[in-house]
């Protein structure tokens, strides 16, 4: 039996970085109403607080988050900035289609689409694109339609040379060509997207993967591969290190999957081990879906084993559950034990009461089913007709075309009749040459305004391209020296046995590696993860100068860091030149203090770097003398990438350096 989560089903796991409990949820959610009711002014940080909040209330209540979507593309149609736009039309998709109105979610997302393709955003129009395909797969239609949409993305995040969005695409065609029952070329795409996250070191990633393999395998009716890939992520996540309530959920989850597909093999005694052990998991963590799940799963196996007194009581369980959340497939099946269970003890009374009640739930999903086969068609009508009315509009623009075409040459025909007239008439063969002279002054002026226009458009699409790739160049800068420098370290600690500190040093190195690599890959990020990259640096680079080296990073009360979004790696390089041109050339080295602050009166984020360094007159004179051990040119990287910023996003951003001196004049 296959059973991809709700969390997982096409999306993958991507969306689970956002799964919390119930009460985490509610708890995060009345938080960011109240943000959103103190925020007045209709700006970027209202409208991501609004996104935050439609996202929270597509899982719990889509009605709900219907108005606040609706209300994001009111504000985000005043911003200049169009990619709000996009994400607000991408996000009301997202609350239609939990609503299951999914035209108007399809609508939607085309309508992100376009706008991220006018203005030149690949990366997010690979990604609505690829939301349209799951959409499709979710509901089952036409395979080639959805492996349209996935090959669009994939292609342009091929030309992106986008890993992550690459891998994605693989998984969702994997999971396409999974349920069209061709296993060899979904298990192709699986094993290519596996050699990306490898690359990528994304161990949660691999482990879902080979998830979705196992349920490759149970798609074509192999419970025994099914079991031996089941097996392996479960293995896979218990190693992983990461959020406790999301590990075991996953842990548990695979449980699951190892019970169903014992089952499928008649092993009952081992299929009863692991889906009561899943059971206890689900209990703990109050995922009632999963907890119904498994009563369900248990009531199967005690019903083919025919204990009928026990697939009745857990057939209950399962179907108390599912009554409050709503889940109608699993209480049809749980129904449908219920009724045979009482059959086979001749109660009959009792069967025919949960048969009735089983056979109105399966009227209820298999109208509900035909309702979606109905909306799918509608939605492929519209692809068709979309495309028919291209079609139609290219046969009229040609048209159109011709006939201006015919009326040019009869126009021209009649200024040939009128220039023969006026000659006869006149008789005066200096107005002839006058007419034709002024004729060719006139048409040599179109022309000339034309290629004029013509060059200026392509000058101004030729400096946009050269400061996006500029910009796209100076990007997720890091100094190899230091990464060097690092390995290095690590090394010494390992020669010198001293595996507590080289365990400590390579768990913050390899934290900092992948939180540049989750940073270089984006615009912009939040200040909380740029300061938690910073604080990672200084602490490695404090462990490897001992006591030279200290610091102190000091955030301004109520400043909304988990909100505010700057360009990613702008702060380190301007540390790391602290450090090194500073401090080190110190005997007793010295401190760094980072202090963040937001000037109410220019509405701007100050971030201040000092240091009780040797002064940037001493660190010319060393410079001059001697030959710099250390080269760093992540200053002026920093300083082009903040001039590139300010001028494609009319941004005011600065740096100001200043010497800090005694009143005799020495650094301090």
């Amino acid at each position: 039996m296959v059973f991809r989560k709700k969390i997982i089903t096409v999306a993958f796991f991507y969306l689970m970085l956002f799964n919390q409990g119930v009460s985490a949820q509610r708890e995060k959610l009345e938080k960011l109403l109240m943000l959103y009711k103190k925020t007045g002014t209709e700006d970027t940080v209202k409208l991501t607080i609004l996104f935050h909040i439609v996202n929270y209330y597509s899982d719990i209540n889509p009605n709900t988050g219907l108005k606040y979507a609706i209300d994001a593309i009111g504000i985000a149609e005043k911003l200049p900035d169009e990619n709000y736009l996009a994400r607000a039309y991408k996000s009301l998709g997202v609350t239609y289609e939990s609503r299951s109105d999914f035209l108007r979610a399809l609508k939607c997302y085309q309508q992100a689409t376009n706008i991220y393709q006018r203005i030149g955003n690949k990366r997010e129009s690979a990604r609505c694109l690829l939301t349209i395909g799951s959409m499709f797969l979710a509901g089952a239609s036409s395979a080639p339609i959805t492996l349209r949409y996935f090959n669009r993305g994939l292609a342009i995040a091929k030309k992106l040379d986008d890993s992550s969005l690459i891998a994605k695409c693989m998984i969702d065609i994997g999971i396409l060509y999974s349920q069209e029952k061709d296993l060899a070329t979904a298990l192709d795409y699986f094993h290519k997207a596996v050699l990306i996250h490898e690359l990528r070191h994304e161990d949660e990633a691999i482990a879902e993967i080979i998830n979705e393999i196992g349920s490759a395998y149970d798609e074509c009716n192999n419970p025994g591969e099914a079991l031996v890939y089941y097996k392996k992520s479960y293995q896979a996540y218990s190693a992983i290190t990461y959020e406790e309530e999301r590990k075991k959920e996953n842990i548990a989850f695979e449980l699951s999957n190892i019970g169903y597909a014992y089952t499928e093999l008649d092993n009952y005694a081992m299929a009863l081990h692991y889906l009561n052990a899943a059971l206890q998991i689900y209990k703990s963590i109050g995922s009632n879906d999963y907890v119904a799940w498994n009563y369900r799963g248990l009531s199967d196996i005690y019903l083919k084993v025919k204990k009928y007194k026990q697939a009745i009581f857990f057939a209950k369980k399962s179907k108390d559950i599912t009554e409050k959340t709503g889940d109608l497939q699993e209480e049809s099946n749980a129904l449908e034990n219920l009724s045979n269970a009482n059959a086979y003890l001749k109660k009959y009374k009792k069967a025919y009461h949960y048969q009735i009640q089983y056979t109105k739930i399966r009227d209820s999903i298999e109208n509900t089913e035909k309702q979606k086969e109905i909306t799918q068609l509608q939605m492929q009508d519209d692809l068709n007709r979309q495309k028919d009315s291209l079609t139609t509009e290219e046969r009229f623009k040609e048209k159109i075309v011709k006939q201006q075409q015919y009326l040019n040459k009869f126009q021209l025909k009649q200024q040939w009749f009128y220039s023969i007239v006026i000659i006869i008439l006149l008789v005066l063969a200096t107005s002839w040459f006058v007419y034709k002279s002024r004729l060719k002054q006139q048409s040599l002026k179109i022309e000339l305004a034309k290629e004029k226009a013509e060059l200026e458009i392509k000058e101004a699409v030729f400096q946009r391209r050269i400061s996006d790739m500029s910009l796209a160049a100076l990007r997720s800068q890091m100094n190899p020296h230091f990464i060097f420098n690092c390995l290095n370290f690590i090394k010494l600690y390992t020669t010198q046995n001293n595996t507590e500190a080289a365990s400590d040093y390579l768990t913050k190195f390899s934290k900092l590696i992948r939180l540049v690599m989750d940073n270089s890959i984006k615009e912009k990020v939040l200040l909380c993860s740029e300061l938690e990259a910073l604080r990672l640096y200084l602490e490695m680079e404090s462990m490897r100068f001992k006591e030279k080296l200290q610091f102190e990073i000091n955030i301004e009360k109520n400043l909304q860091a988990d909100y505010i979004e700057l360009p990613p790696m702008l702060l380190q390089p301007y540390v790391e030149n602290a450090i090194w041109h500073g401090l080190m050339p110190k005997d007793d080295g010295g401190k760094i203090n980072i202090d963040v602050a937001m000037n109410s009166d220019i509405s701007l984020l100050v971030v201040s770097i000092t240091d009780n360094g040797i002064g940037r007159t001493k660190s010319a004179e060393i410079k001059k003398k001697t030959a710099a051990l250390h080269k760093s040119y992540g200053m002026k990287v920093t300083s082009e990438r903040i001039a590139l910023i300010n001028q494609i996003y009319k941004s005011g951003a600065d740096v100001k350096i200043y010497d800090l001196r005694s009143r005799v004049g020495a650094p301090t």
